[in-house]
């Protein structure tokens, strides 16, 4: 049998929407909730707007009257009679779904008959969706149809699958039964996507830390800050104005970012909105709160007015997130900050260990006496196979041990406190019970063990970041050299004593390791644990009870904010004293040399790359400090090629939807990763074919001995097989 043919109504018809697309059923078609490049006609009753039609004339489909669908179907063959409609007592009105950025192509295949080995691809498949699912089900069936899939409204024998959240009523069921559908779990549904698509999901990246050394964003000023729409909508309350922050509780808005983002990156932004509770959605809806623009807003400006979404520009956002921090604040942290626990005692690392302390044994990985049935050593990884048979990835960080199935990635809890069936495979049910246990509660409150304080989101610090140096424009004579850090960014706040990332998440360092820092000068610099130990520091740092961990690292200290006003030799000079002032073990001045010439930079920066280093940032003289990122601190990076061999293409998201948007590489060591940075829009339309080589250029090699910060660079044409870069600080360094 063919592919289903699909149906799509709009306008107002003579029929109920429910009985014309019963009707429809009836005689085999699939009734679609909107246009995609898989609908076979759109039926047109009266008041039907000119976009609707000039969509349907774009994607190619075929426009009919309501009159001429009626005699479409009496001149057609005669309805099924086994094909009765299923499902009339539905309470459910059709799935309306978000359209898809692009949408699926027609299948020219012909369906199997529904059996369990049904492929996960779409290709025209239909998928029904019922009770009560994880996601909205606006989400969940865009998802589906981006992946080639039409989402019915309801059951029919043209139905390929079922999926199934909570309370499903045994009549859903058994219809199925009857039509012989296949019914899927939610959880089955995701990973079966994961299965029969291109890797969607992309591998967690580690920390804050990266985020710092990913690519810029370009960034323009904006022309002029976005107008503020005035336009309200029926689904918001009256009074919801860009200016009534009081009335808006995160938990309950979606926003959407666009255009060139100023003060941070778009990732960036997005993570510290979902901090503070919003959604963050890459597409308008009607179902959008809020849209924050950046240089050079376009079509979605344009978009927001028409659904009346309220428009902000990037510095009003700043405003609100910010308002939202403060007390009283709808999400707002006043209430957690008021059950936060006074600091205990300082005790060192060689104090007694409390009754609420998780004793653990490096040696044997043991937790409280108890060991992991199988030790997952420090950085690395594990495959471990389900009992569906999917397969999944389990890495250790530190004491973070994360998964890659749904069903650890959709926990609301910290990542540290996690736990899913395939680490409990790998584990122990037991080891696993005392080390979520344990890291939820010392996540929730005060432990013993010195840092006696739970981690709350504040507001981030303002912090100075550094550009790119360009040999060509940048003259270095005279600027201050120092050693580009691998470890992880910490801005002191003297006031709350406390180390903040760049967003505003607390490191939870114990009182111990900053016993003696200052209390009325903040300070910034890097959490550091030597050199090529990236990893093994943001596990540290991240992660909440790793008191003894802390031992390992230093602060060490580049820059004084608090003294904004003073040049950079000044703050310099204030910041070595303090370091000196305090004798501590665990804080540090960064050493800064004066640039004589650019060949006494290139000796400088050869000495740092022989000793494994990441590289050099150089400071303007007379520089004052400025929060972002700013021309007087550039950073210089080492990086080494390498050649992959392109085992898949990874489908794009946000903007890439429909390209390419990651490369999926086999190293000549056998490691995979992947290579997303440096294509371009051409390459991602058409990219190096599976089984080519292709070059690329990587700061280090991780501790799995993947490439970390890859970057495409083009094709190895003469080339035949992998050749992995020869990296000084590579895992297997003396």
């Amino acid at each position: 049998m063919s592919s289903p043919s699909v149906v799509v109504f709009t306008g107002t018809l003579s029929q109920p929407r429910k009985e014309i697309s019963a009707e429809a059923e009836k005689r085999g078609y699939v009734v679609g909730a909107r246009l995609t490049k898989a609908s076979s006609f759109l039926v047109c009753g009266d008041k039907v707007g000119a976009k609707k039609i000039e969509e349907a004339q774009k994607l190619g489909v075929p426009t009919l009257s309501e009159e001429e669908w009626k005699a479409k179907l009496a001149e057609g063959a005669t309805a099924d009679a086994d094909d009765a409609e299923v499902g009339e007592d539905e309470d459910e009105d059709e799935v309306k779904v978000s359209e898809p950025a692009s949408p699926p192509a027609k299948s020219g295949k012909t369906r199997k008959t529904r059996s369990e080995d049904q492929t996960s691809s779409g290709a025209g498949s239909v998928v029904v969706f019922t009770g009560t699912l994880s996601q909205p089900r606006k989400e969940i069936s865009a998802e589906a149809e981006k992946r080639g899939y039409v989402v019915g409204a309801r059951l029919t024998k043209a139905s390929s699958f079922l999926v199934c959240g909570d309370k499903v009523g045994a009549k859903k069921i058994e219809e199925a039964q009857k039509l012989g559908v296949p019914t899927l779990s939610e959880e089955e549904w995701k990973a079966k996507l994961a299965e029969g698509a291109t890797a969607d999901a992309d591998d967690a990246e580690v920390g804050e830390a990266e985020a710092e050394d990913e690519d810029e964003v370009k960034v323009s000023e904006p022309a002029s800050p976005p107008a503020k729409s005035s336009k309200k909508r029926k689904t918001r309350s009256e009074d919801q104005t860009s200016s009534g922050v009081d009335s808006v509780d995160p938990s309950a808005a979606v926003v959407v970012f666009t255009g060139t983002l100023v003060k941070q990156s778009r990732k960036q932004a997005t993570a510290e909105a979902e901090a503070k509770g919003f959604r963050v959605q890459p597409r308008m809806t009607k179902m959008t709160t809020f849209l924050v623009c950046g240089g050079r807003a376009g079509q979605k400006l344009q978009e927001a007015k028409k659904l009346g979404v309220a428009v902000l520009a990037e510095a009003e956002w700043e405003q609100w997130l910010a308002v939202l921090a403060s007390p009283g604040a709808p999400g707002s942290s006043s209430k957690r900050s008021k059950k936060r626990p006074v600091d205990l005692e300082s005790k060192s690392p060689d104090s007694a260990k409390s009754d609420d302390e998780i004793e653990y044994d490096e040696e044997t990985g043991a937790l409280n006496g108890v060991a992991p049935k199988e030790l997952l050593v420090d950085g690395t990884f594990r495959d471990v196979k389900s009992a569906s048979g999917s397969t999944y990835l389990v890495k250790r960080l530190g004491m973070v041990y994360t998964c890659n199935c749904p069903a650890w990635r959709n926990q609301r809890h910290p990542p540290n406190s996690r736990t899913c069936k395939h680490l409990k495979l790998l584990l122990g049910e037991e080891f696993e019970t005392i080390r979520a246990k344990g890291s939820a509660i010392t996540s929730g409150g005060a432990g013993k063990s010195g840092s006696a304080r739970s981690v709350v989101k504040t507001t981030a610090p303002k912090v100075l970041l550094a550009k790119k140096w360009d040999r060509e424009k940048n003259d270095p004579v005279n600027w201050w050299i120092s050693e580009k850090l691998d470890g992880v960014r910490a801005f002191w706040d003297s006031s709350k004593r406390i180390f903040l990332s760049r967003l505003g998440n607390e490191y939870p360092a114990p009182s111990w390791f900053t016993d003696g820092f200052p209390d009325d000068v903040d300070l910034d610099g890097e959490l550091f644990g030597g050199r090529g130990a990236f990893q093994f520091t943001v596990g540290v740092a991240k992660t909440q009870g790793a008191t003894k961990q802390w031992e390992k690292l230093v602060y060490k200290v580049f820059d004084a904010p608090s003294l904004t006003q003073q040049k950079f030799e000044e703050r310099m000079a204030h910041a070595k004293g303090l370091v000196a002032k305090t004798s501590s073990k665990y804080m540090e001045w960064v050493e800064h040399t004066q640039c004589r010439s650019l060949s006494h930079l290139d000796e400088v920066f050869a000495d740092i790359e022989k000793l494994g280093g990441e590289g050099l940032m150089i400071r303007e003289p007379g520089s004052k400090y400025a929060a972002g990122r700013s021309s007087s601190l550039l950073k210089i990076k080492s990086f080494h090629d390498g050649e992959a061999e392109v085992l898949a293409h990874e489908d794009g998201k946000g903007k890439y939807v429909g390209m390419v948007g990651a490369l999926r590489c086999r190293m000549a060591s056998g490691k995979m990763f992947k290579v997303a940075s440096g294509l371009s829009d051409e390459q991602r339309d058409s990219p190096p074919a599976i089984g080519s080589i292709i070059v690329y250029k990587c700061q280090e090699l991780t501790n799995d001995g993947i490439p970390r910060f890859p970057v495409f660079l083009g094709l190895a044409a003469d080339k035949t097989c992998a050749k992995d870069p020869v990296i000084a600080n590579a895992v297997g360094r003396d």
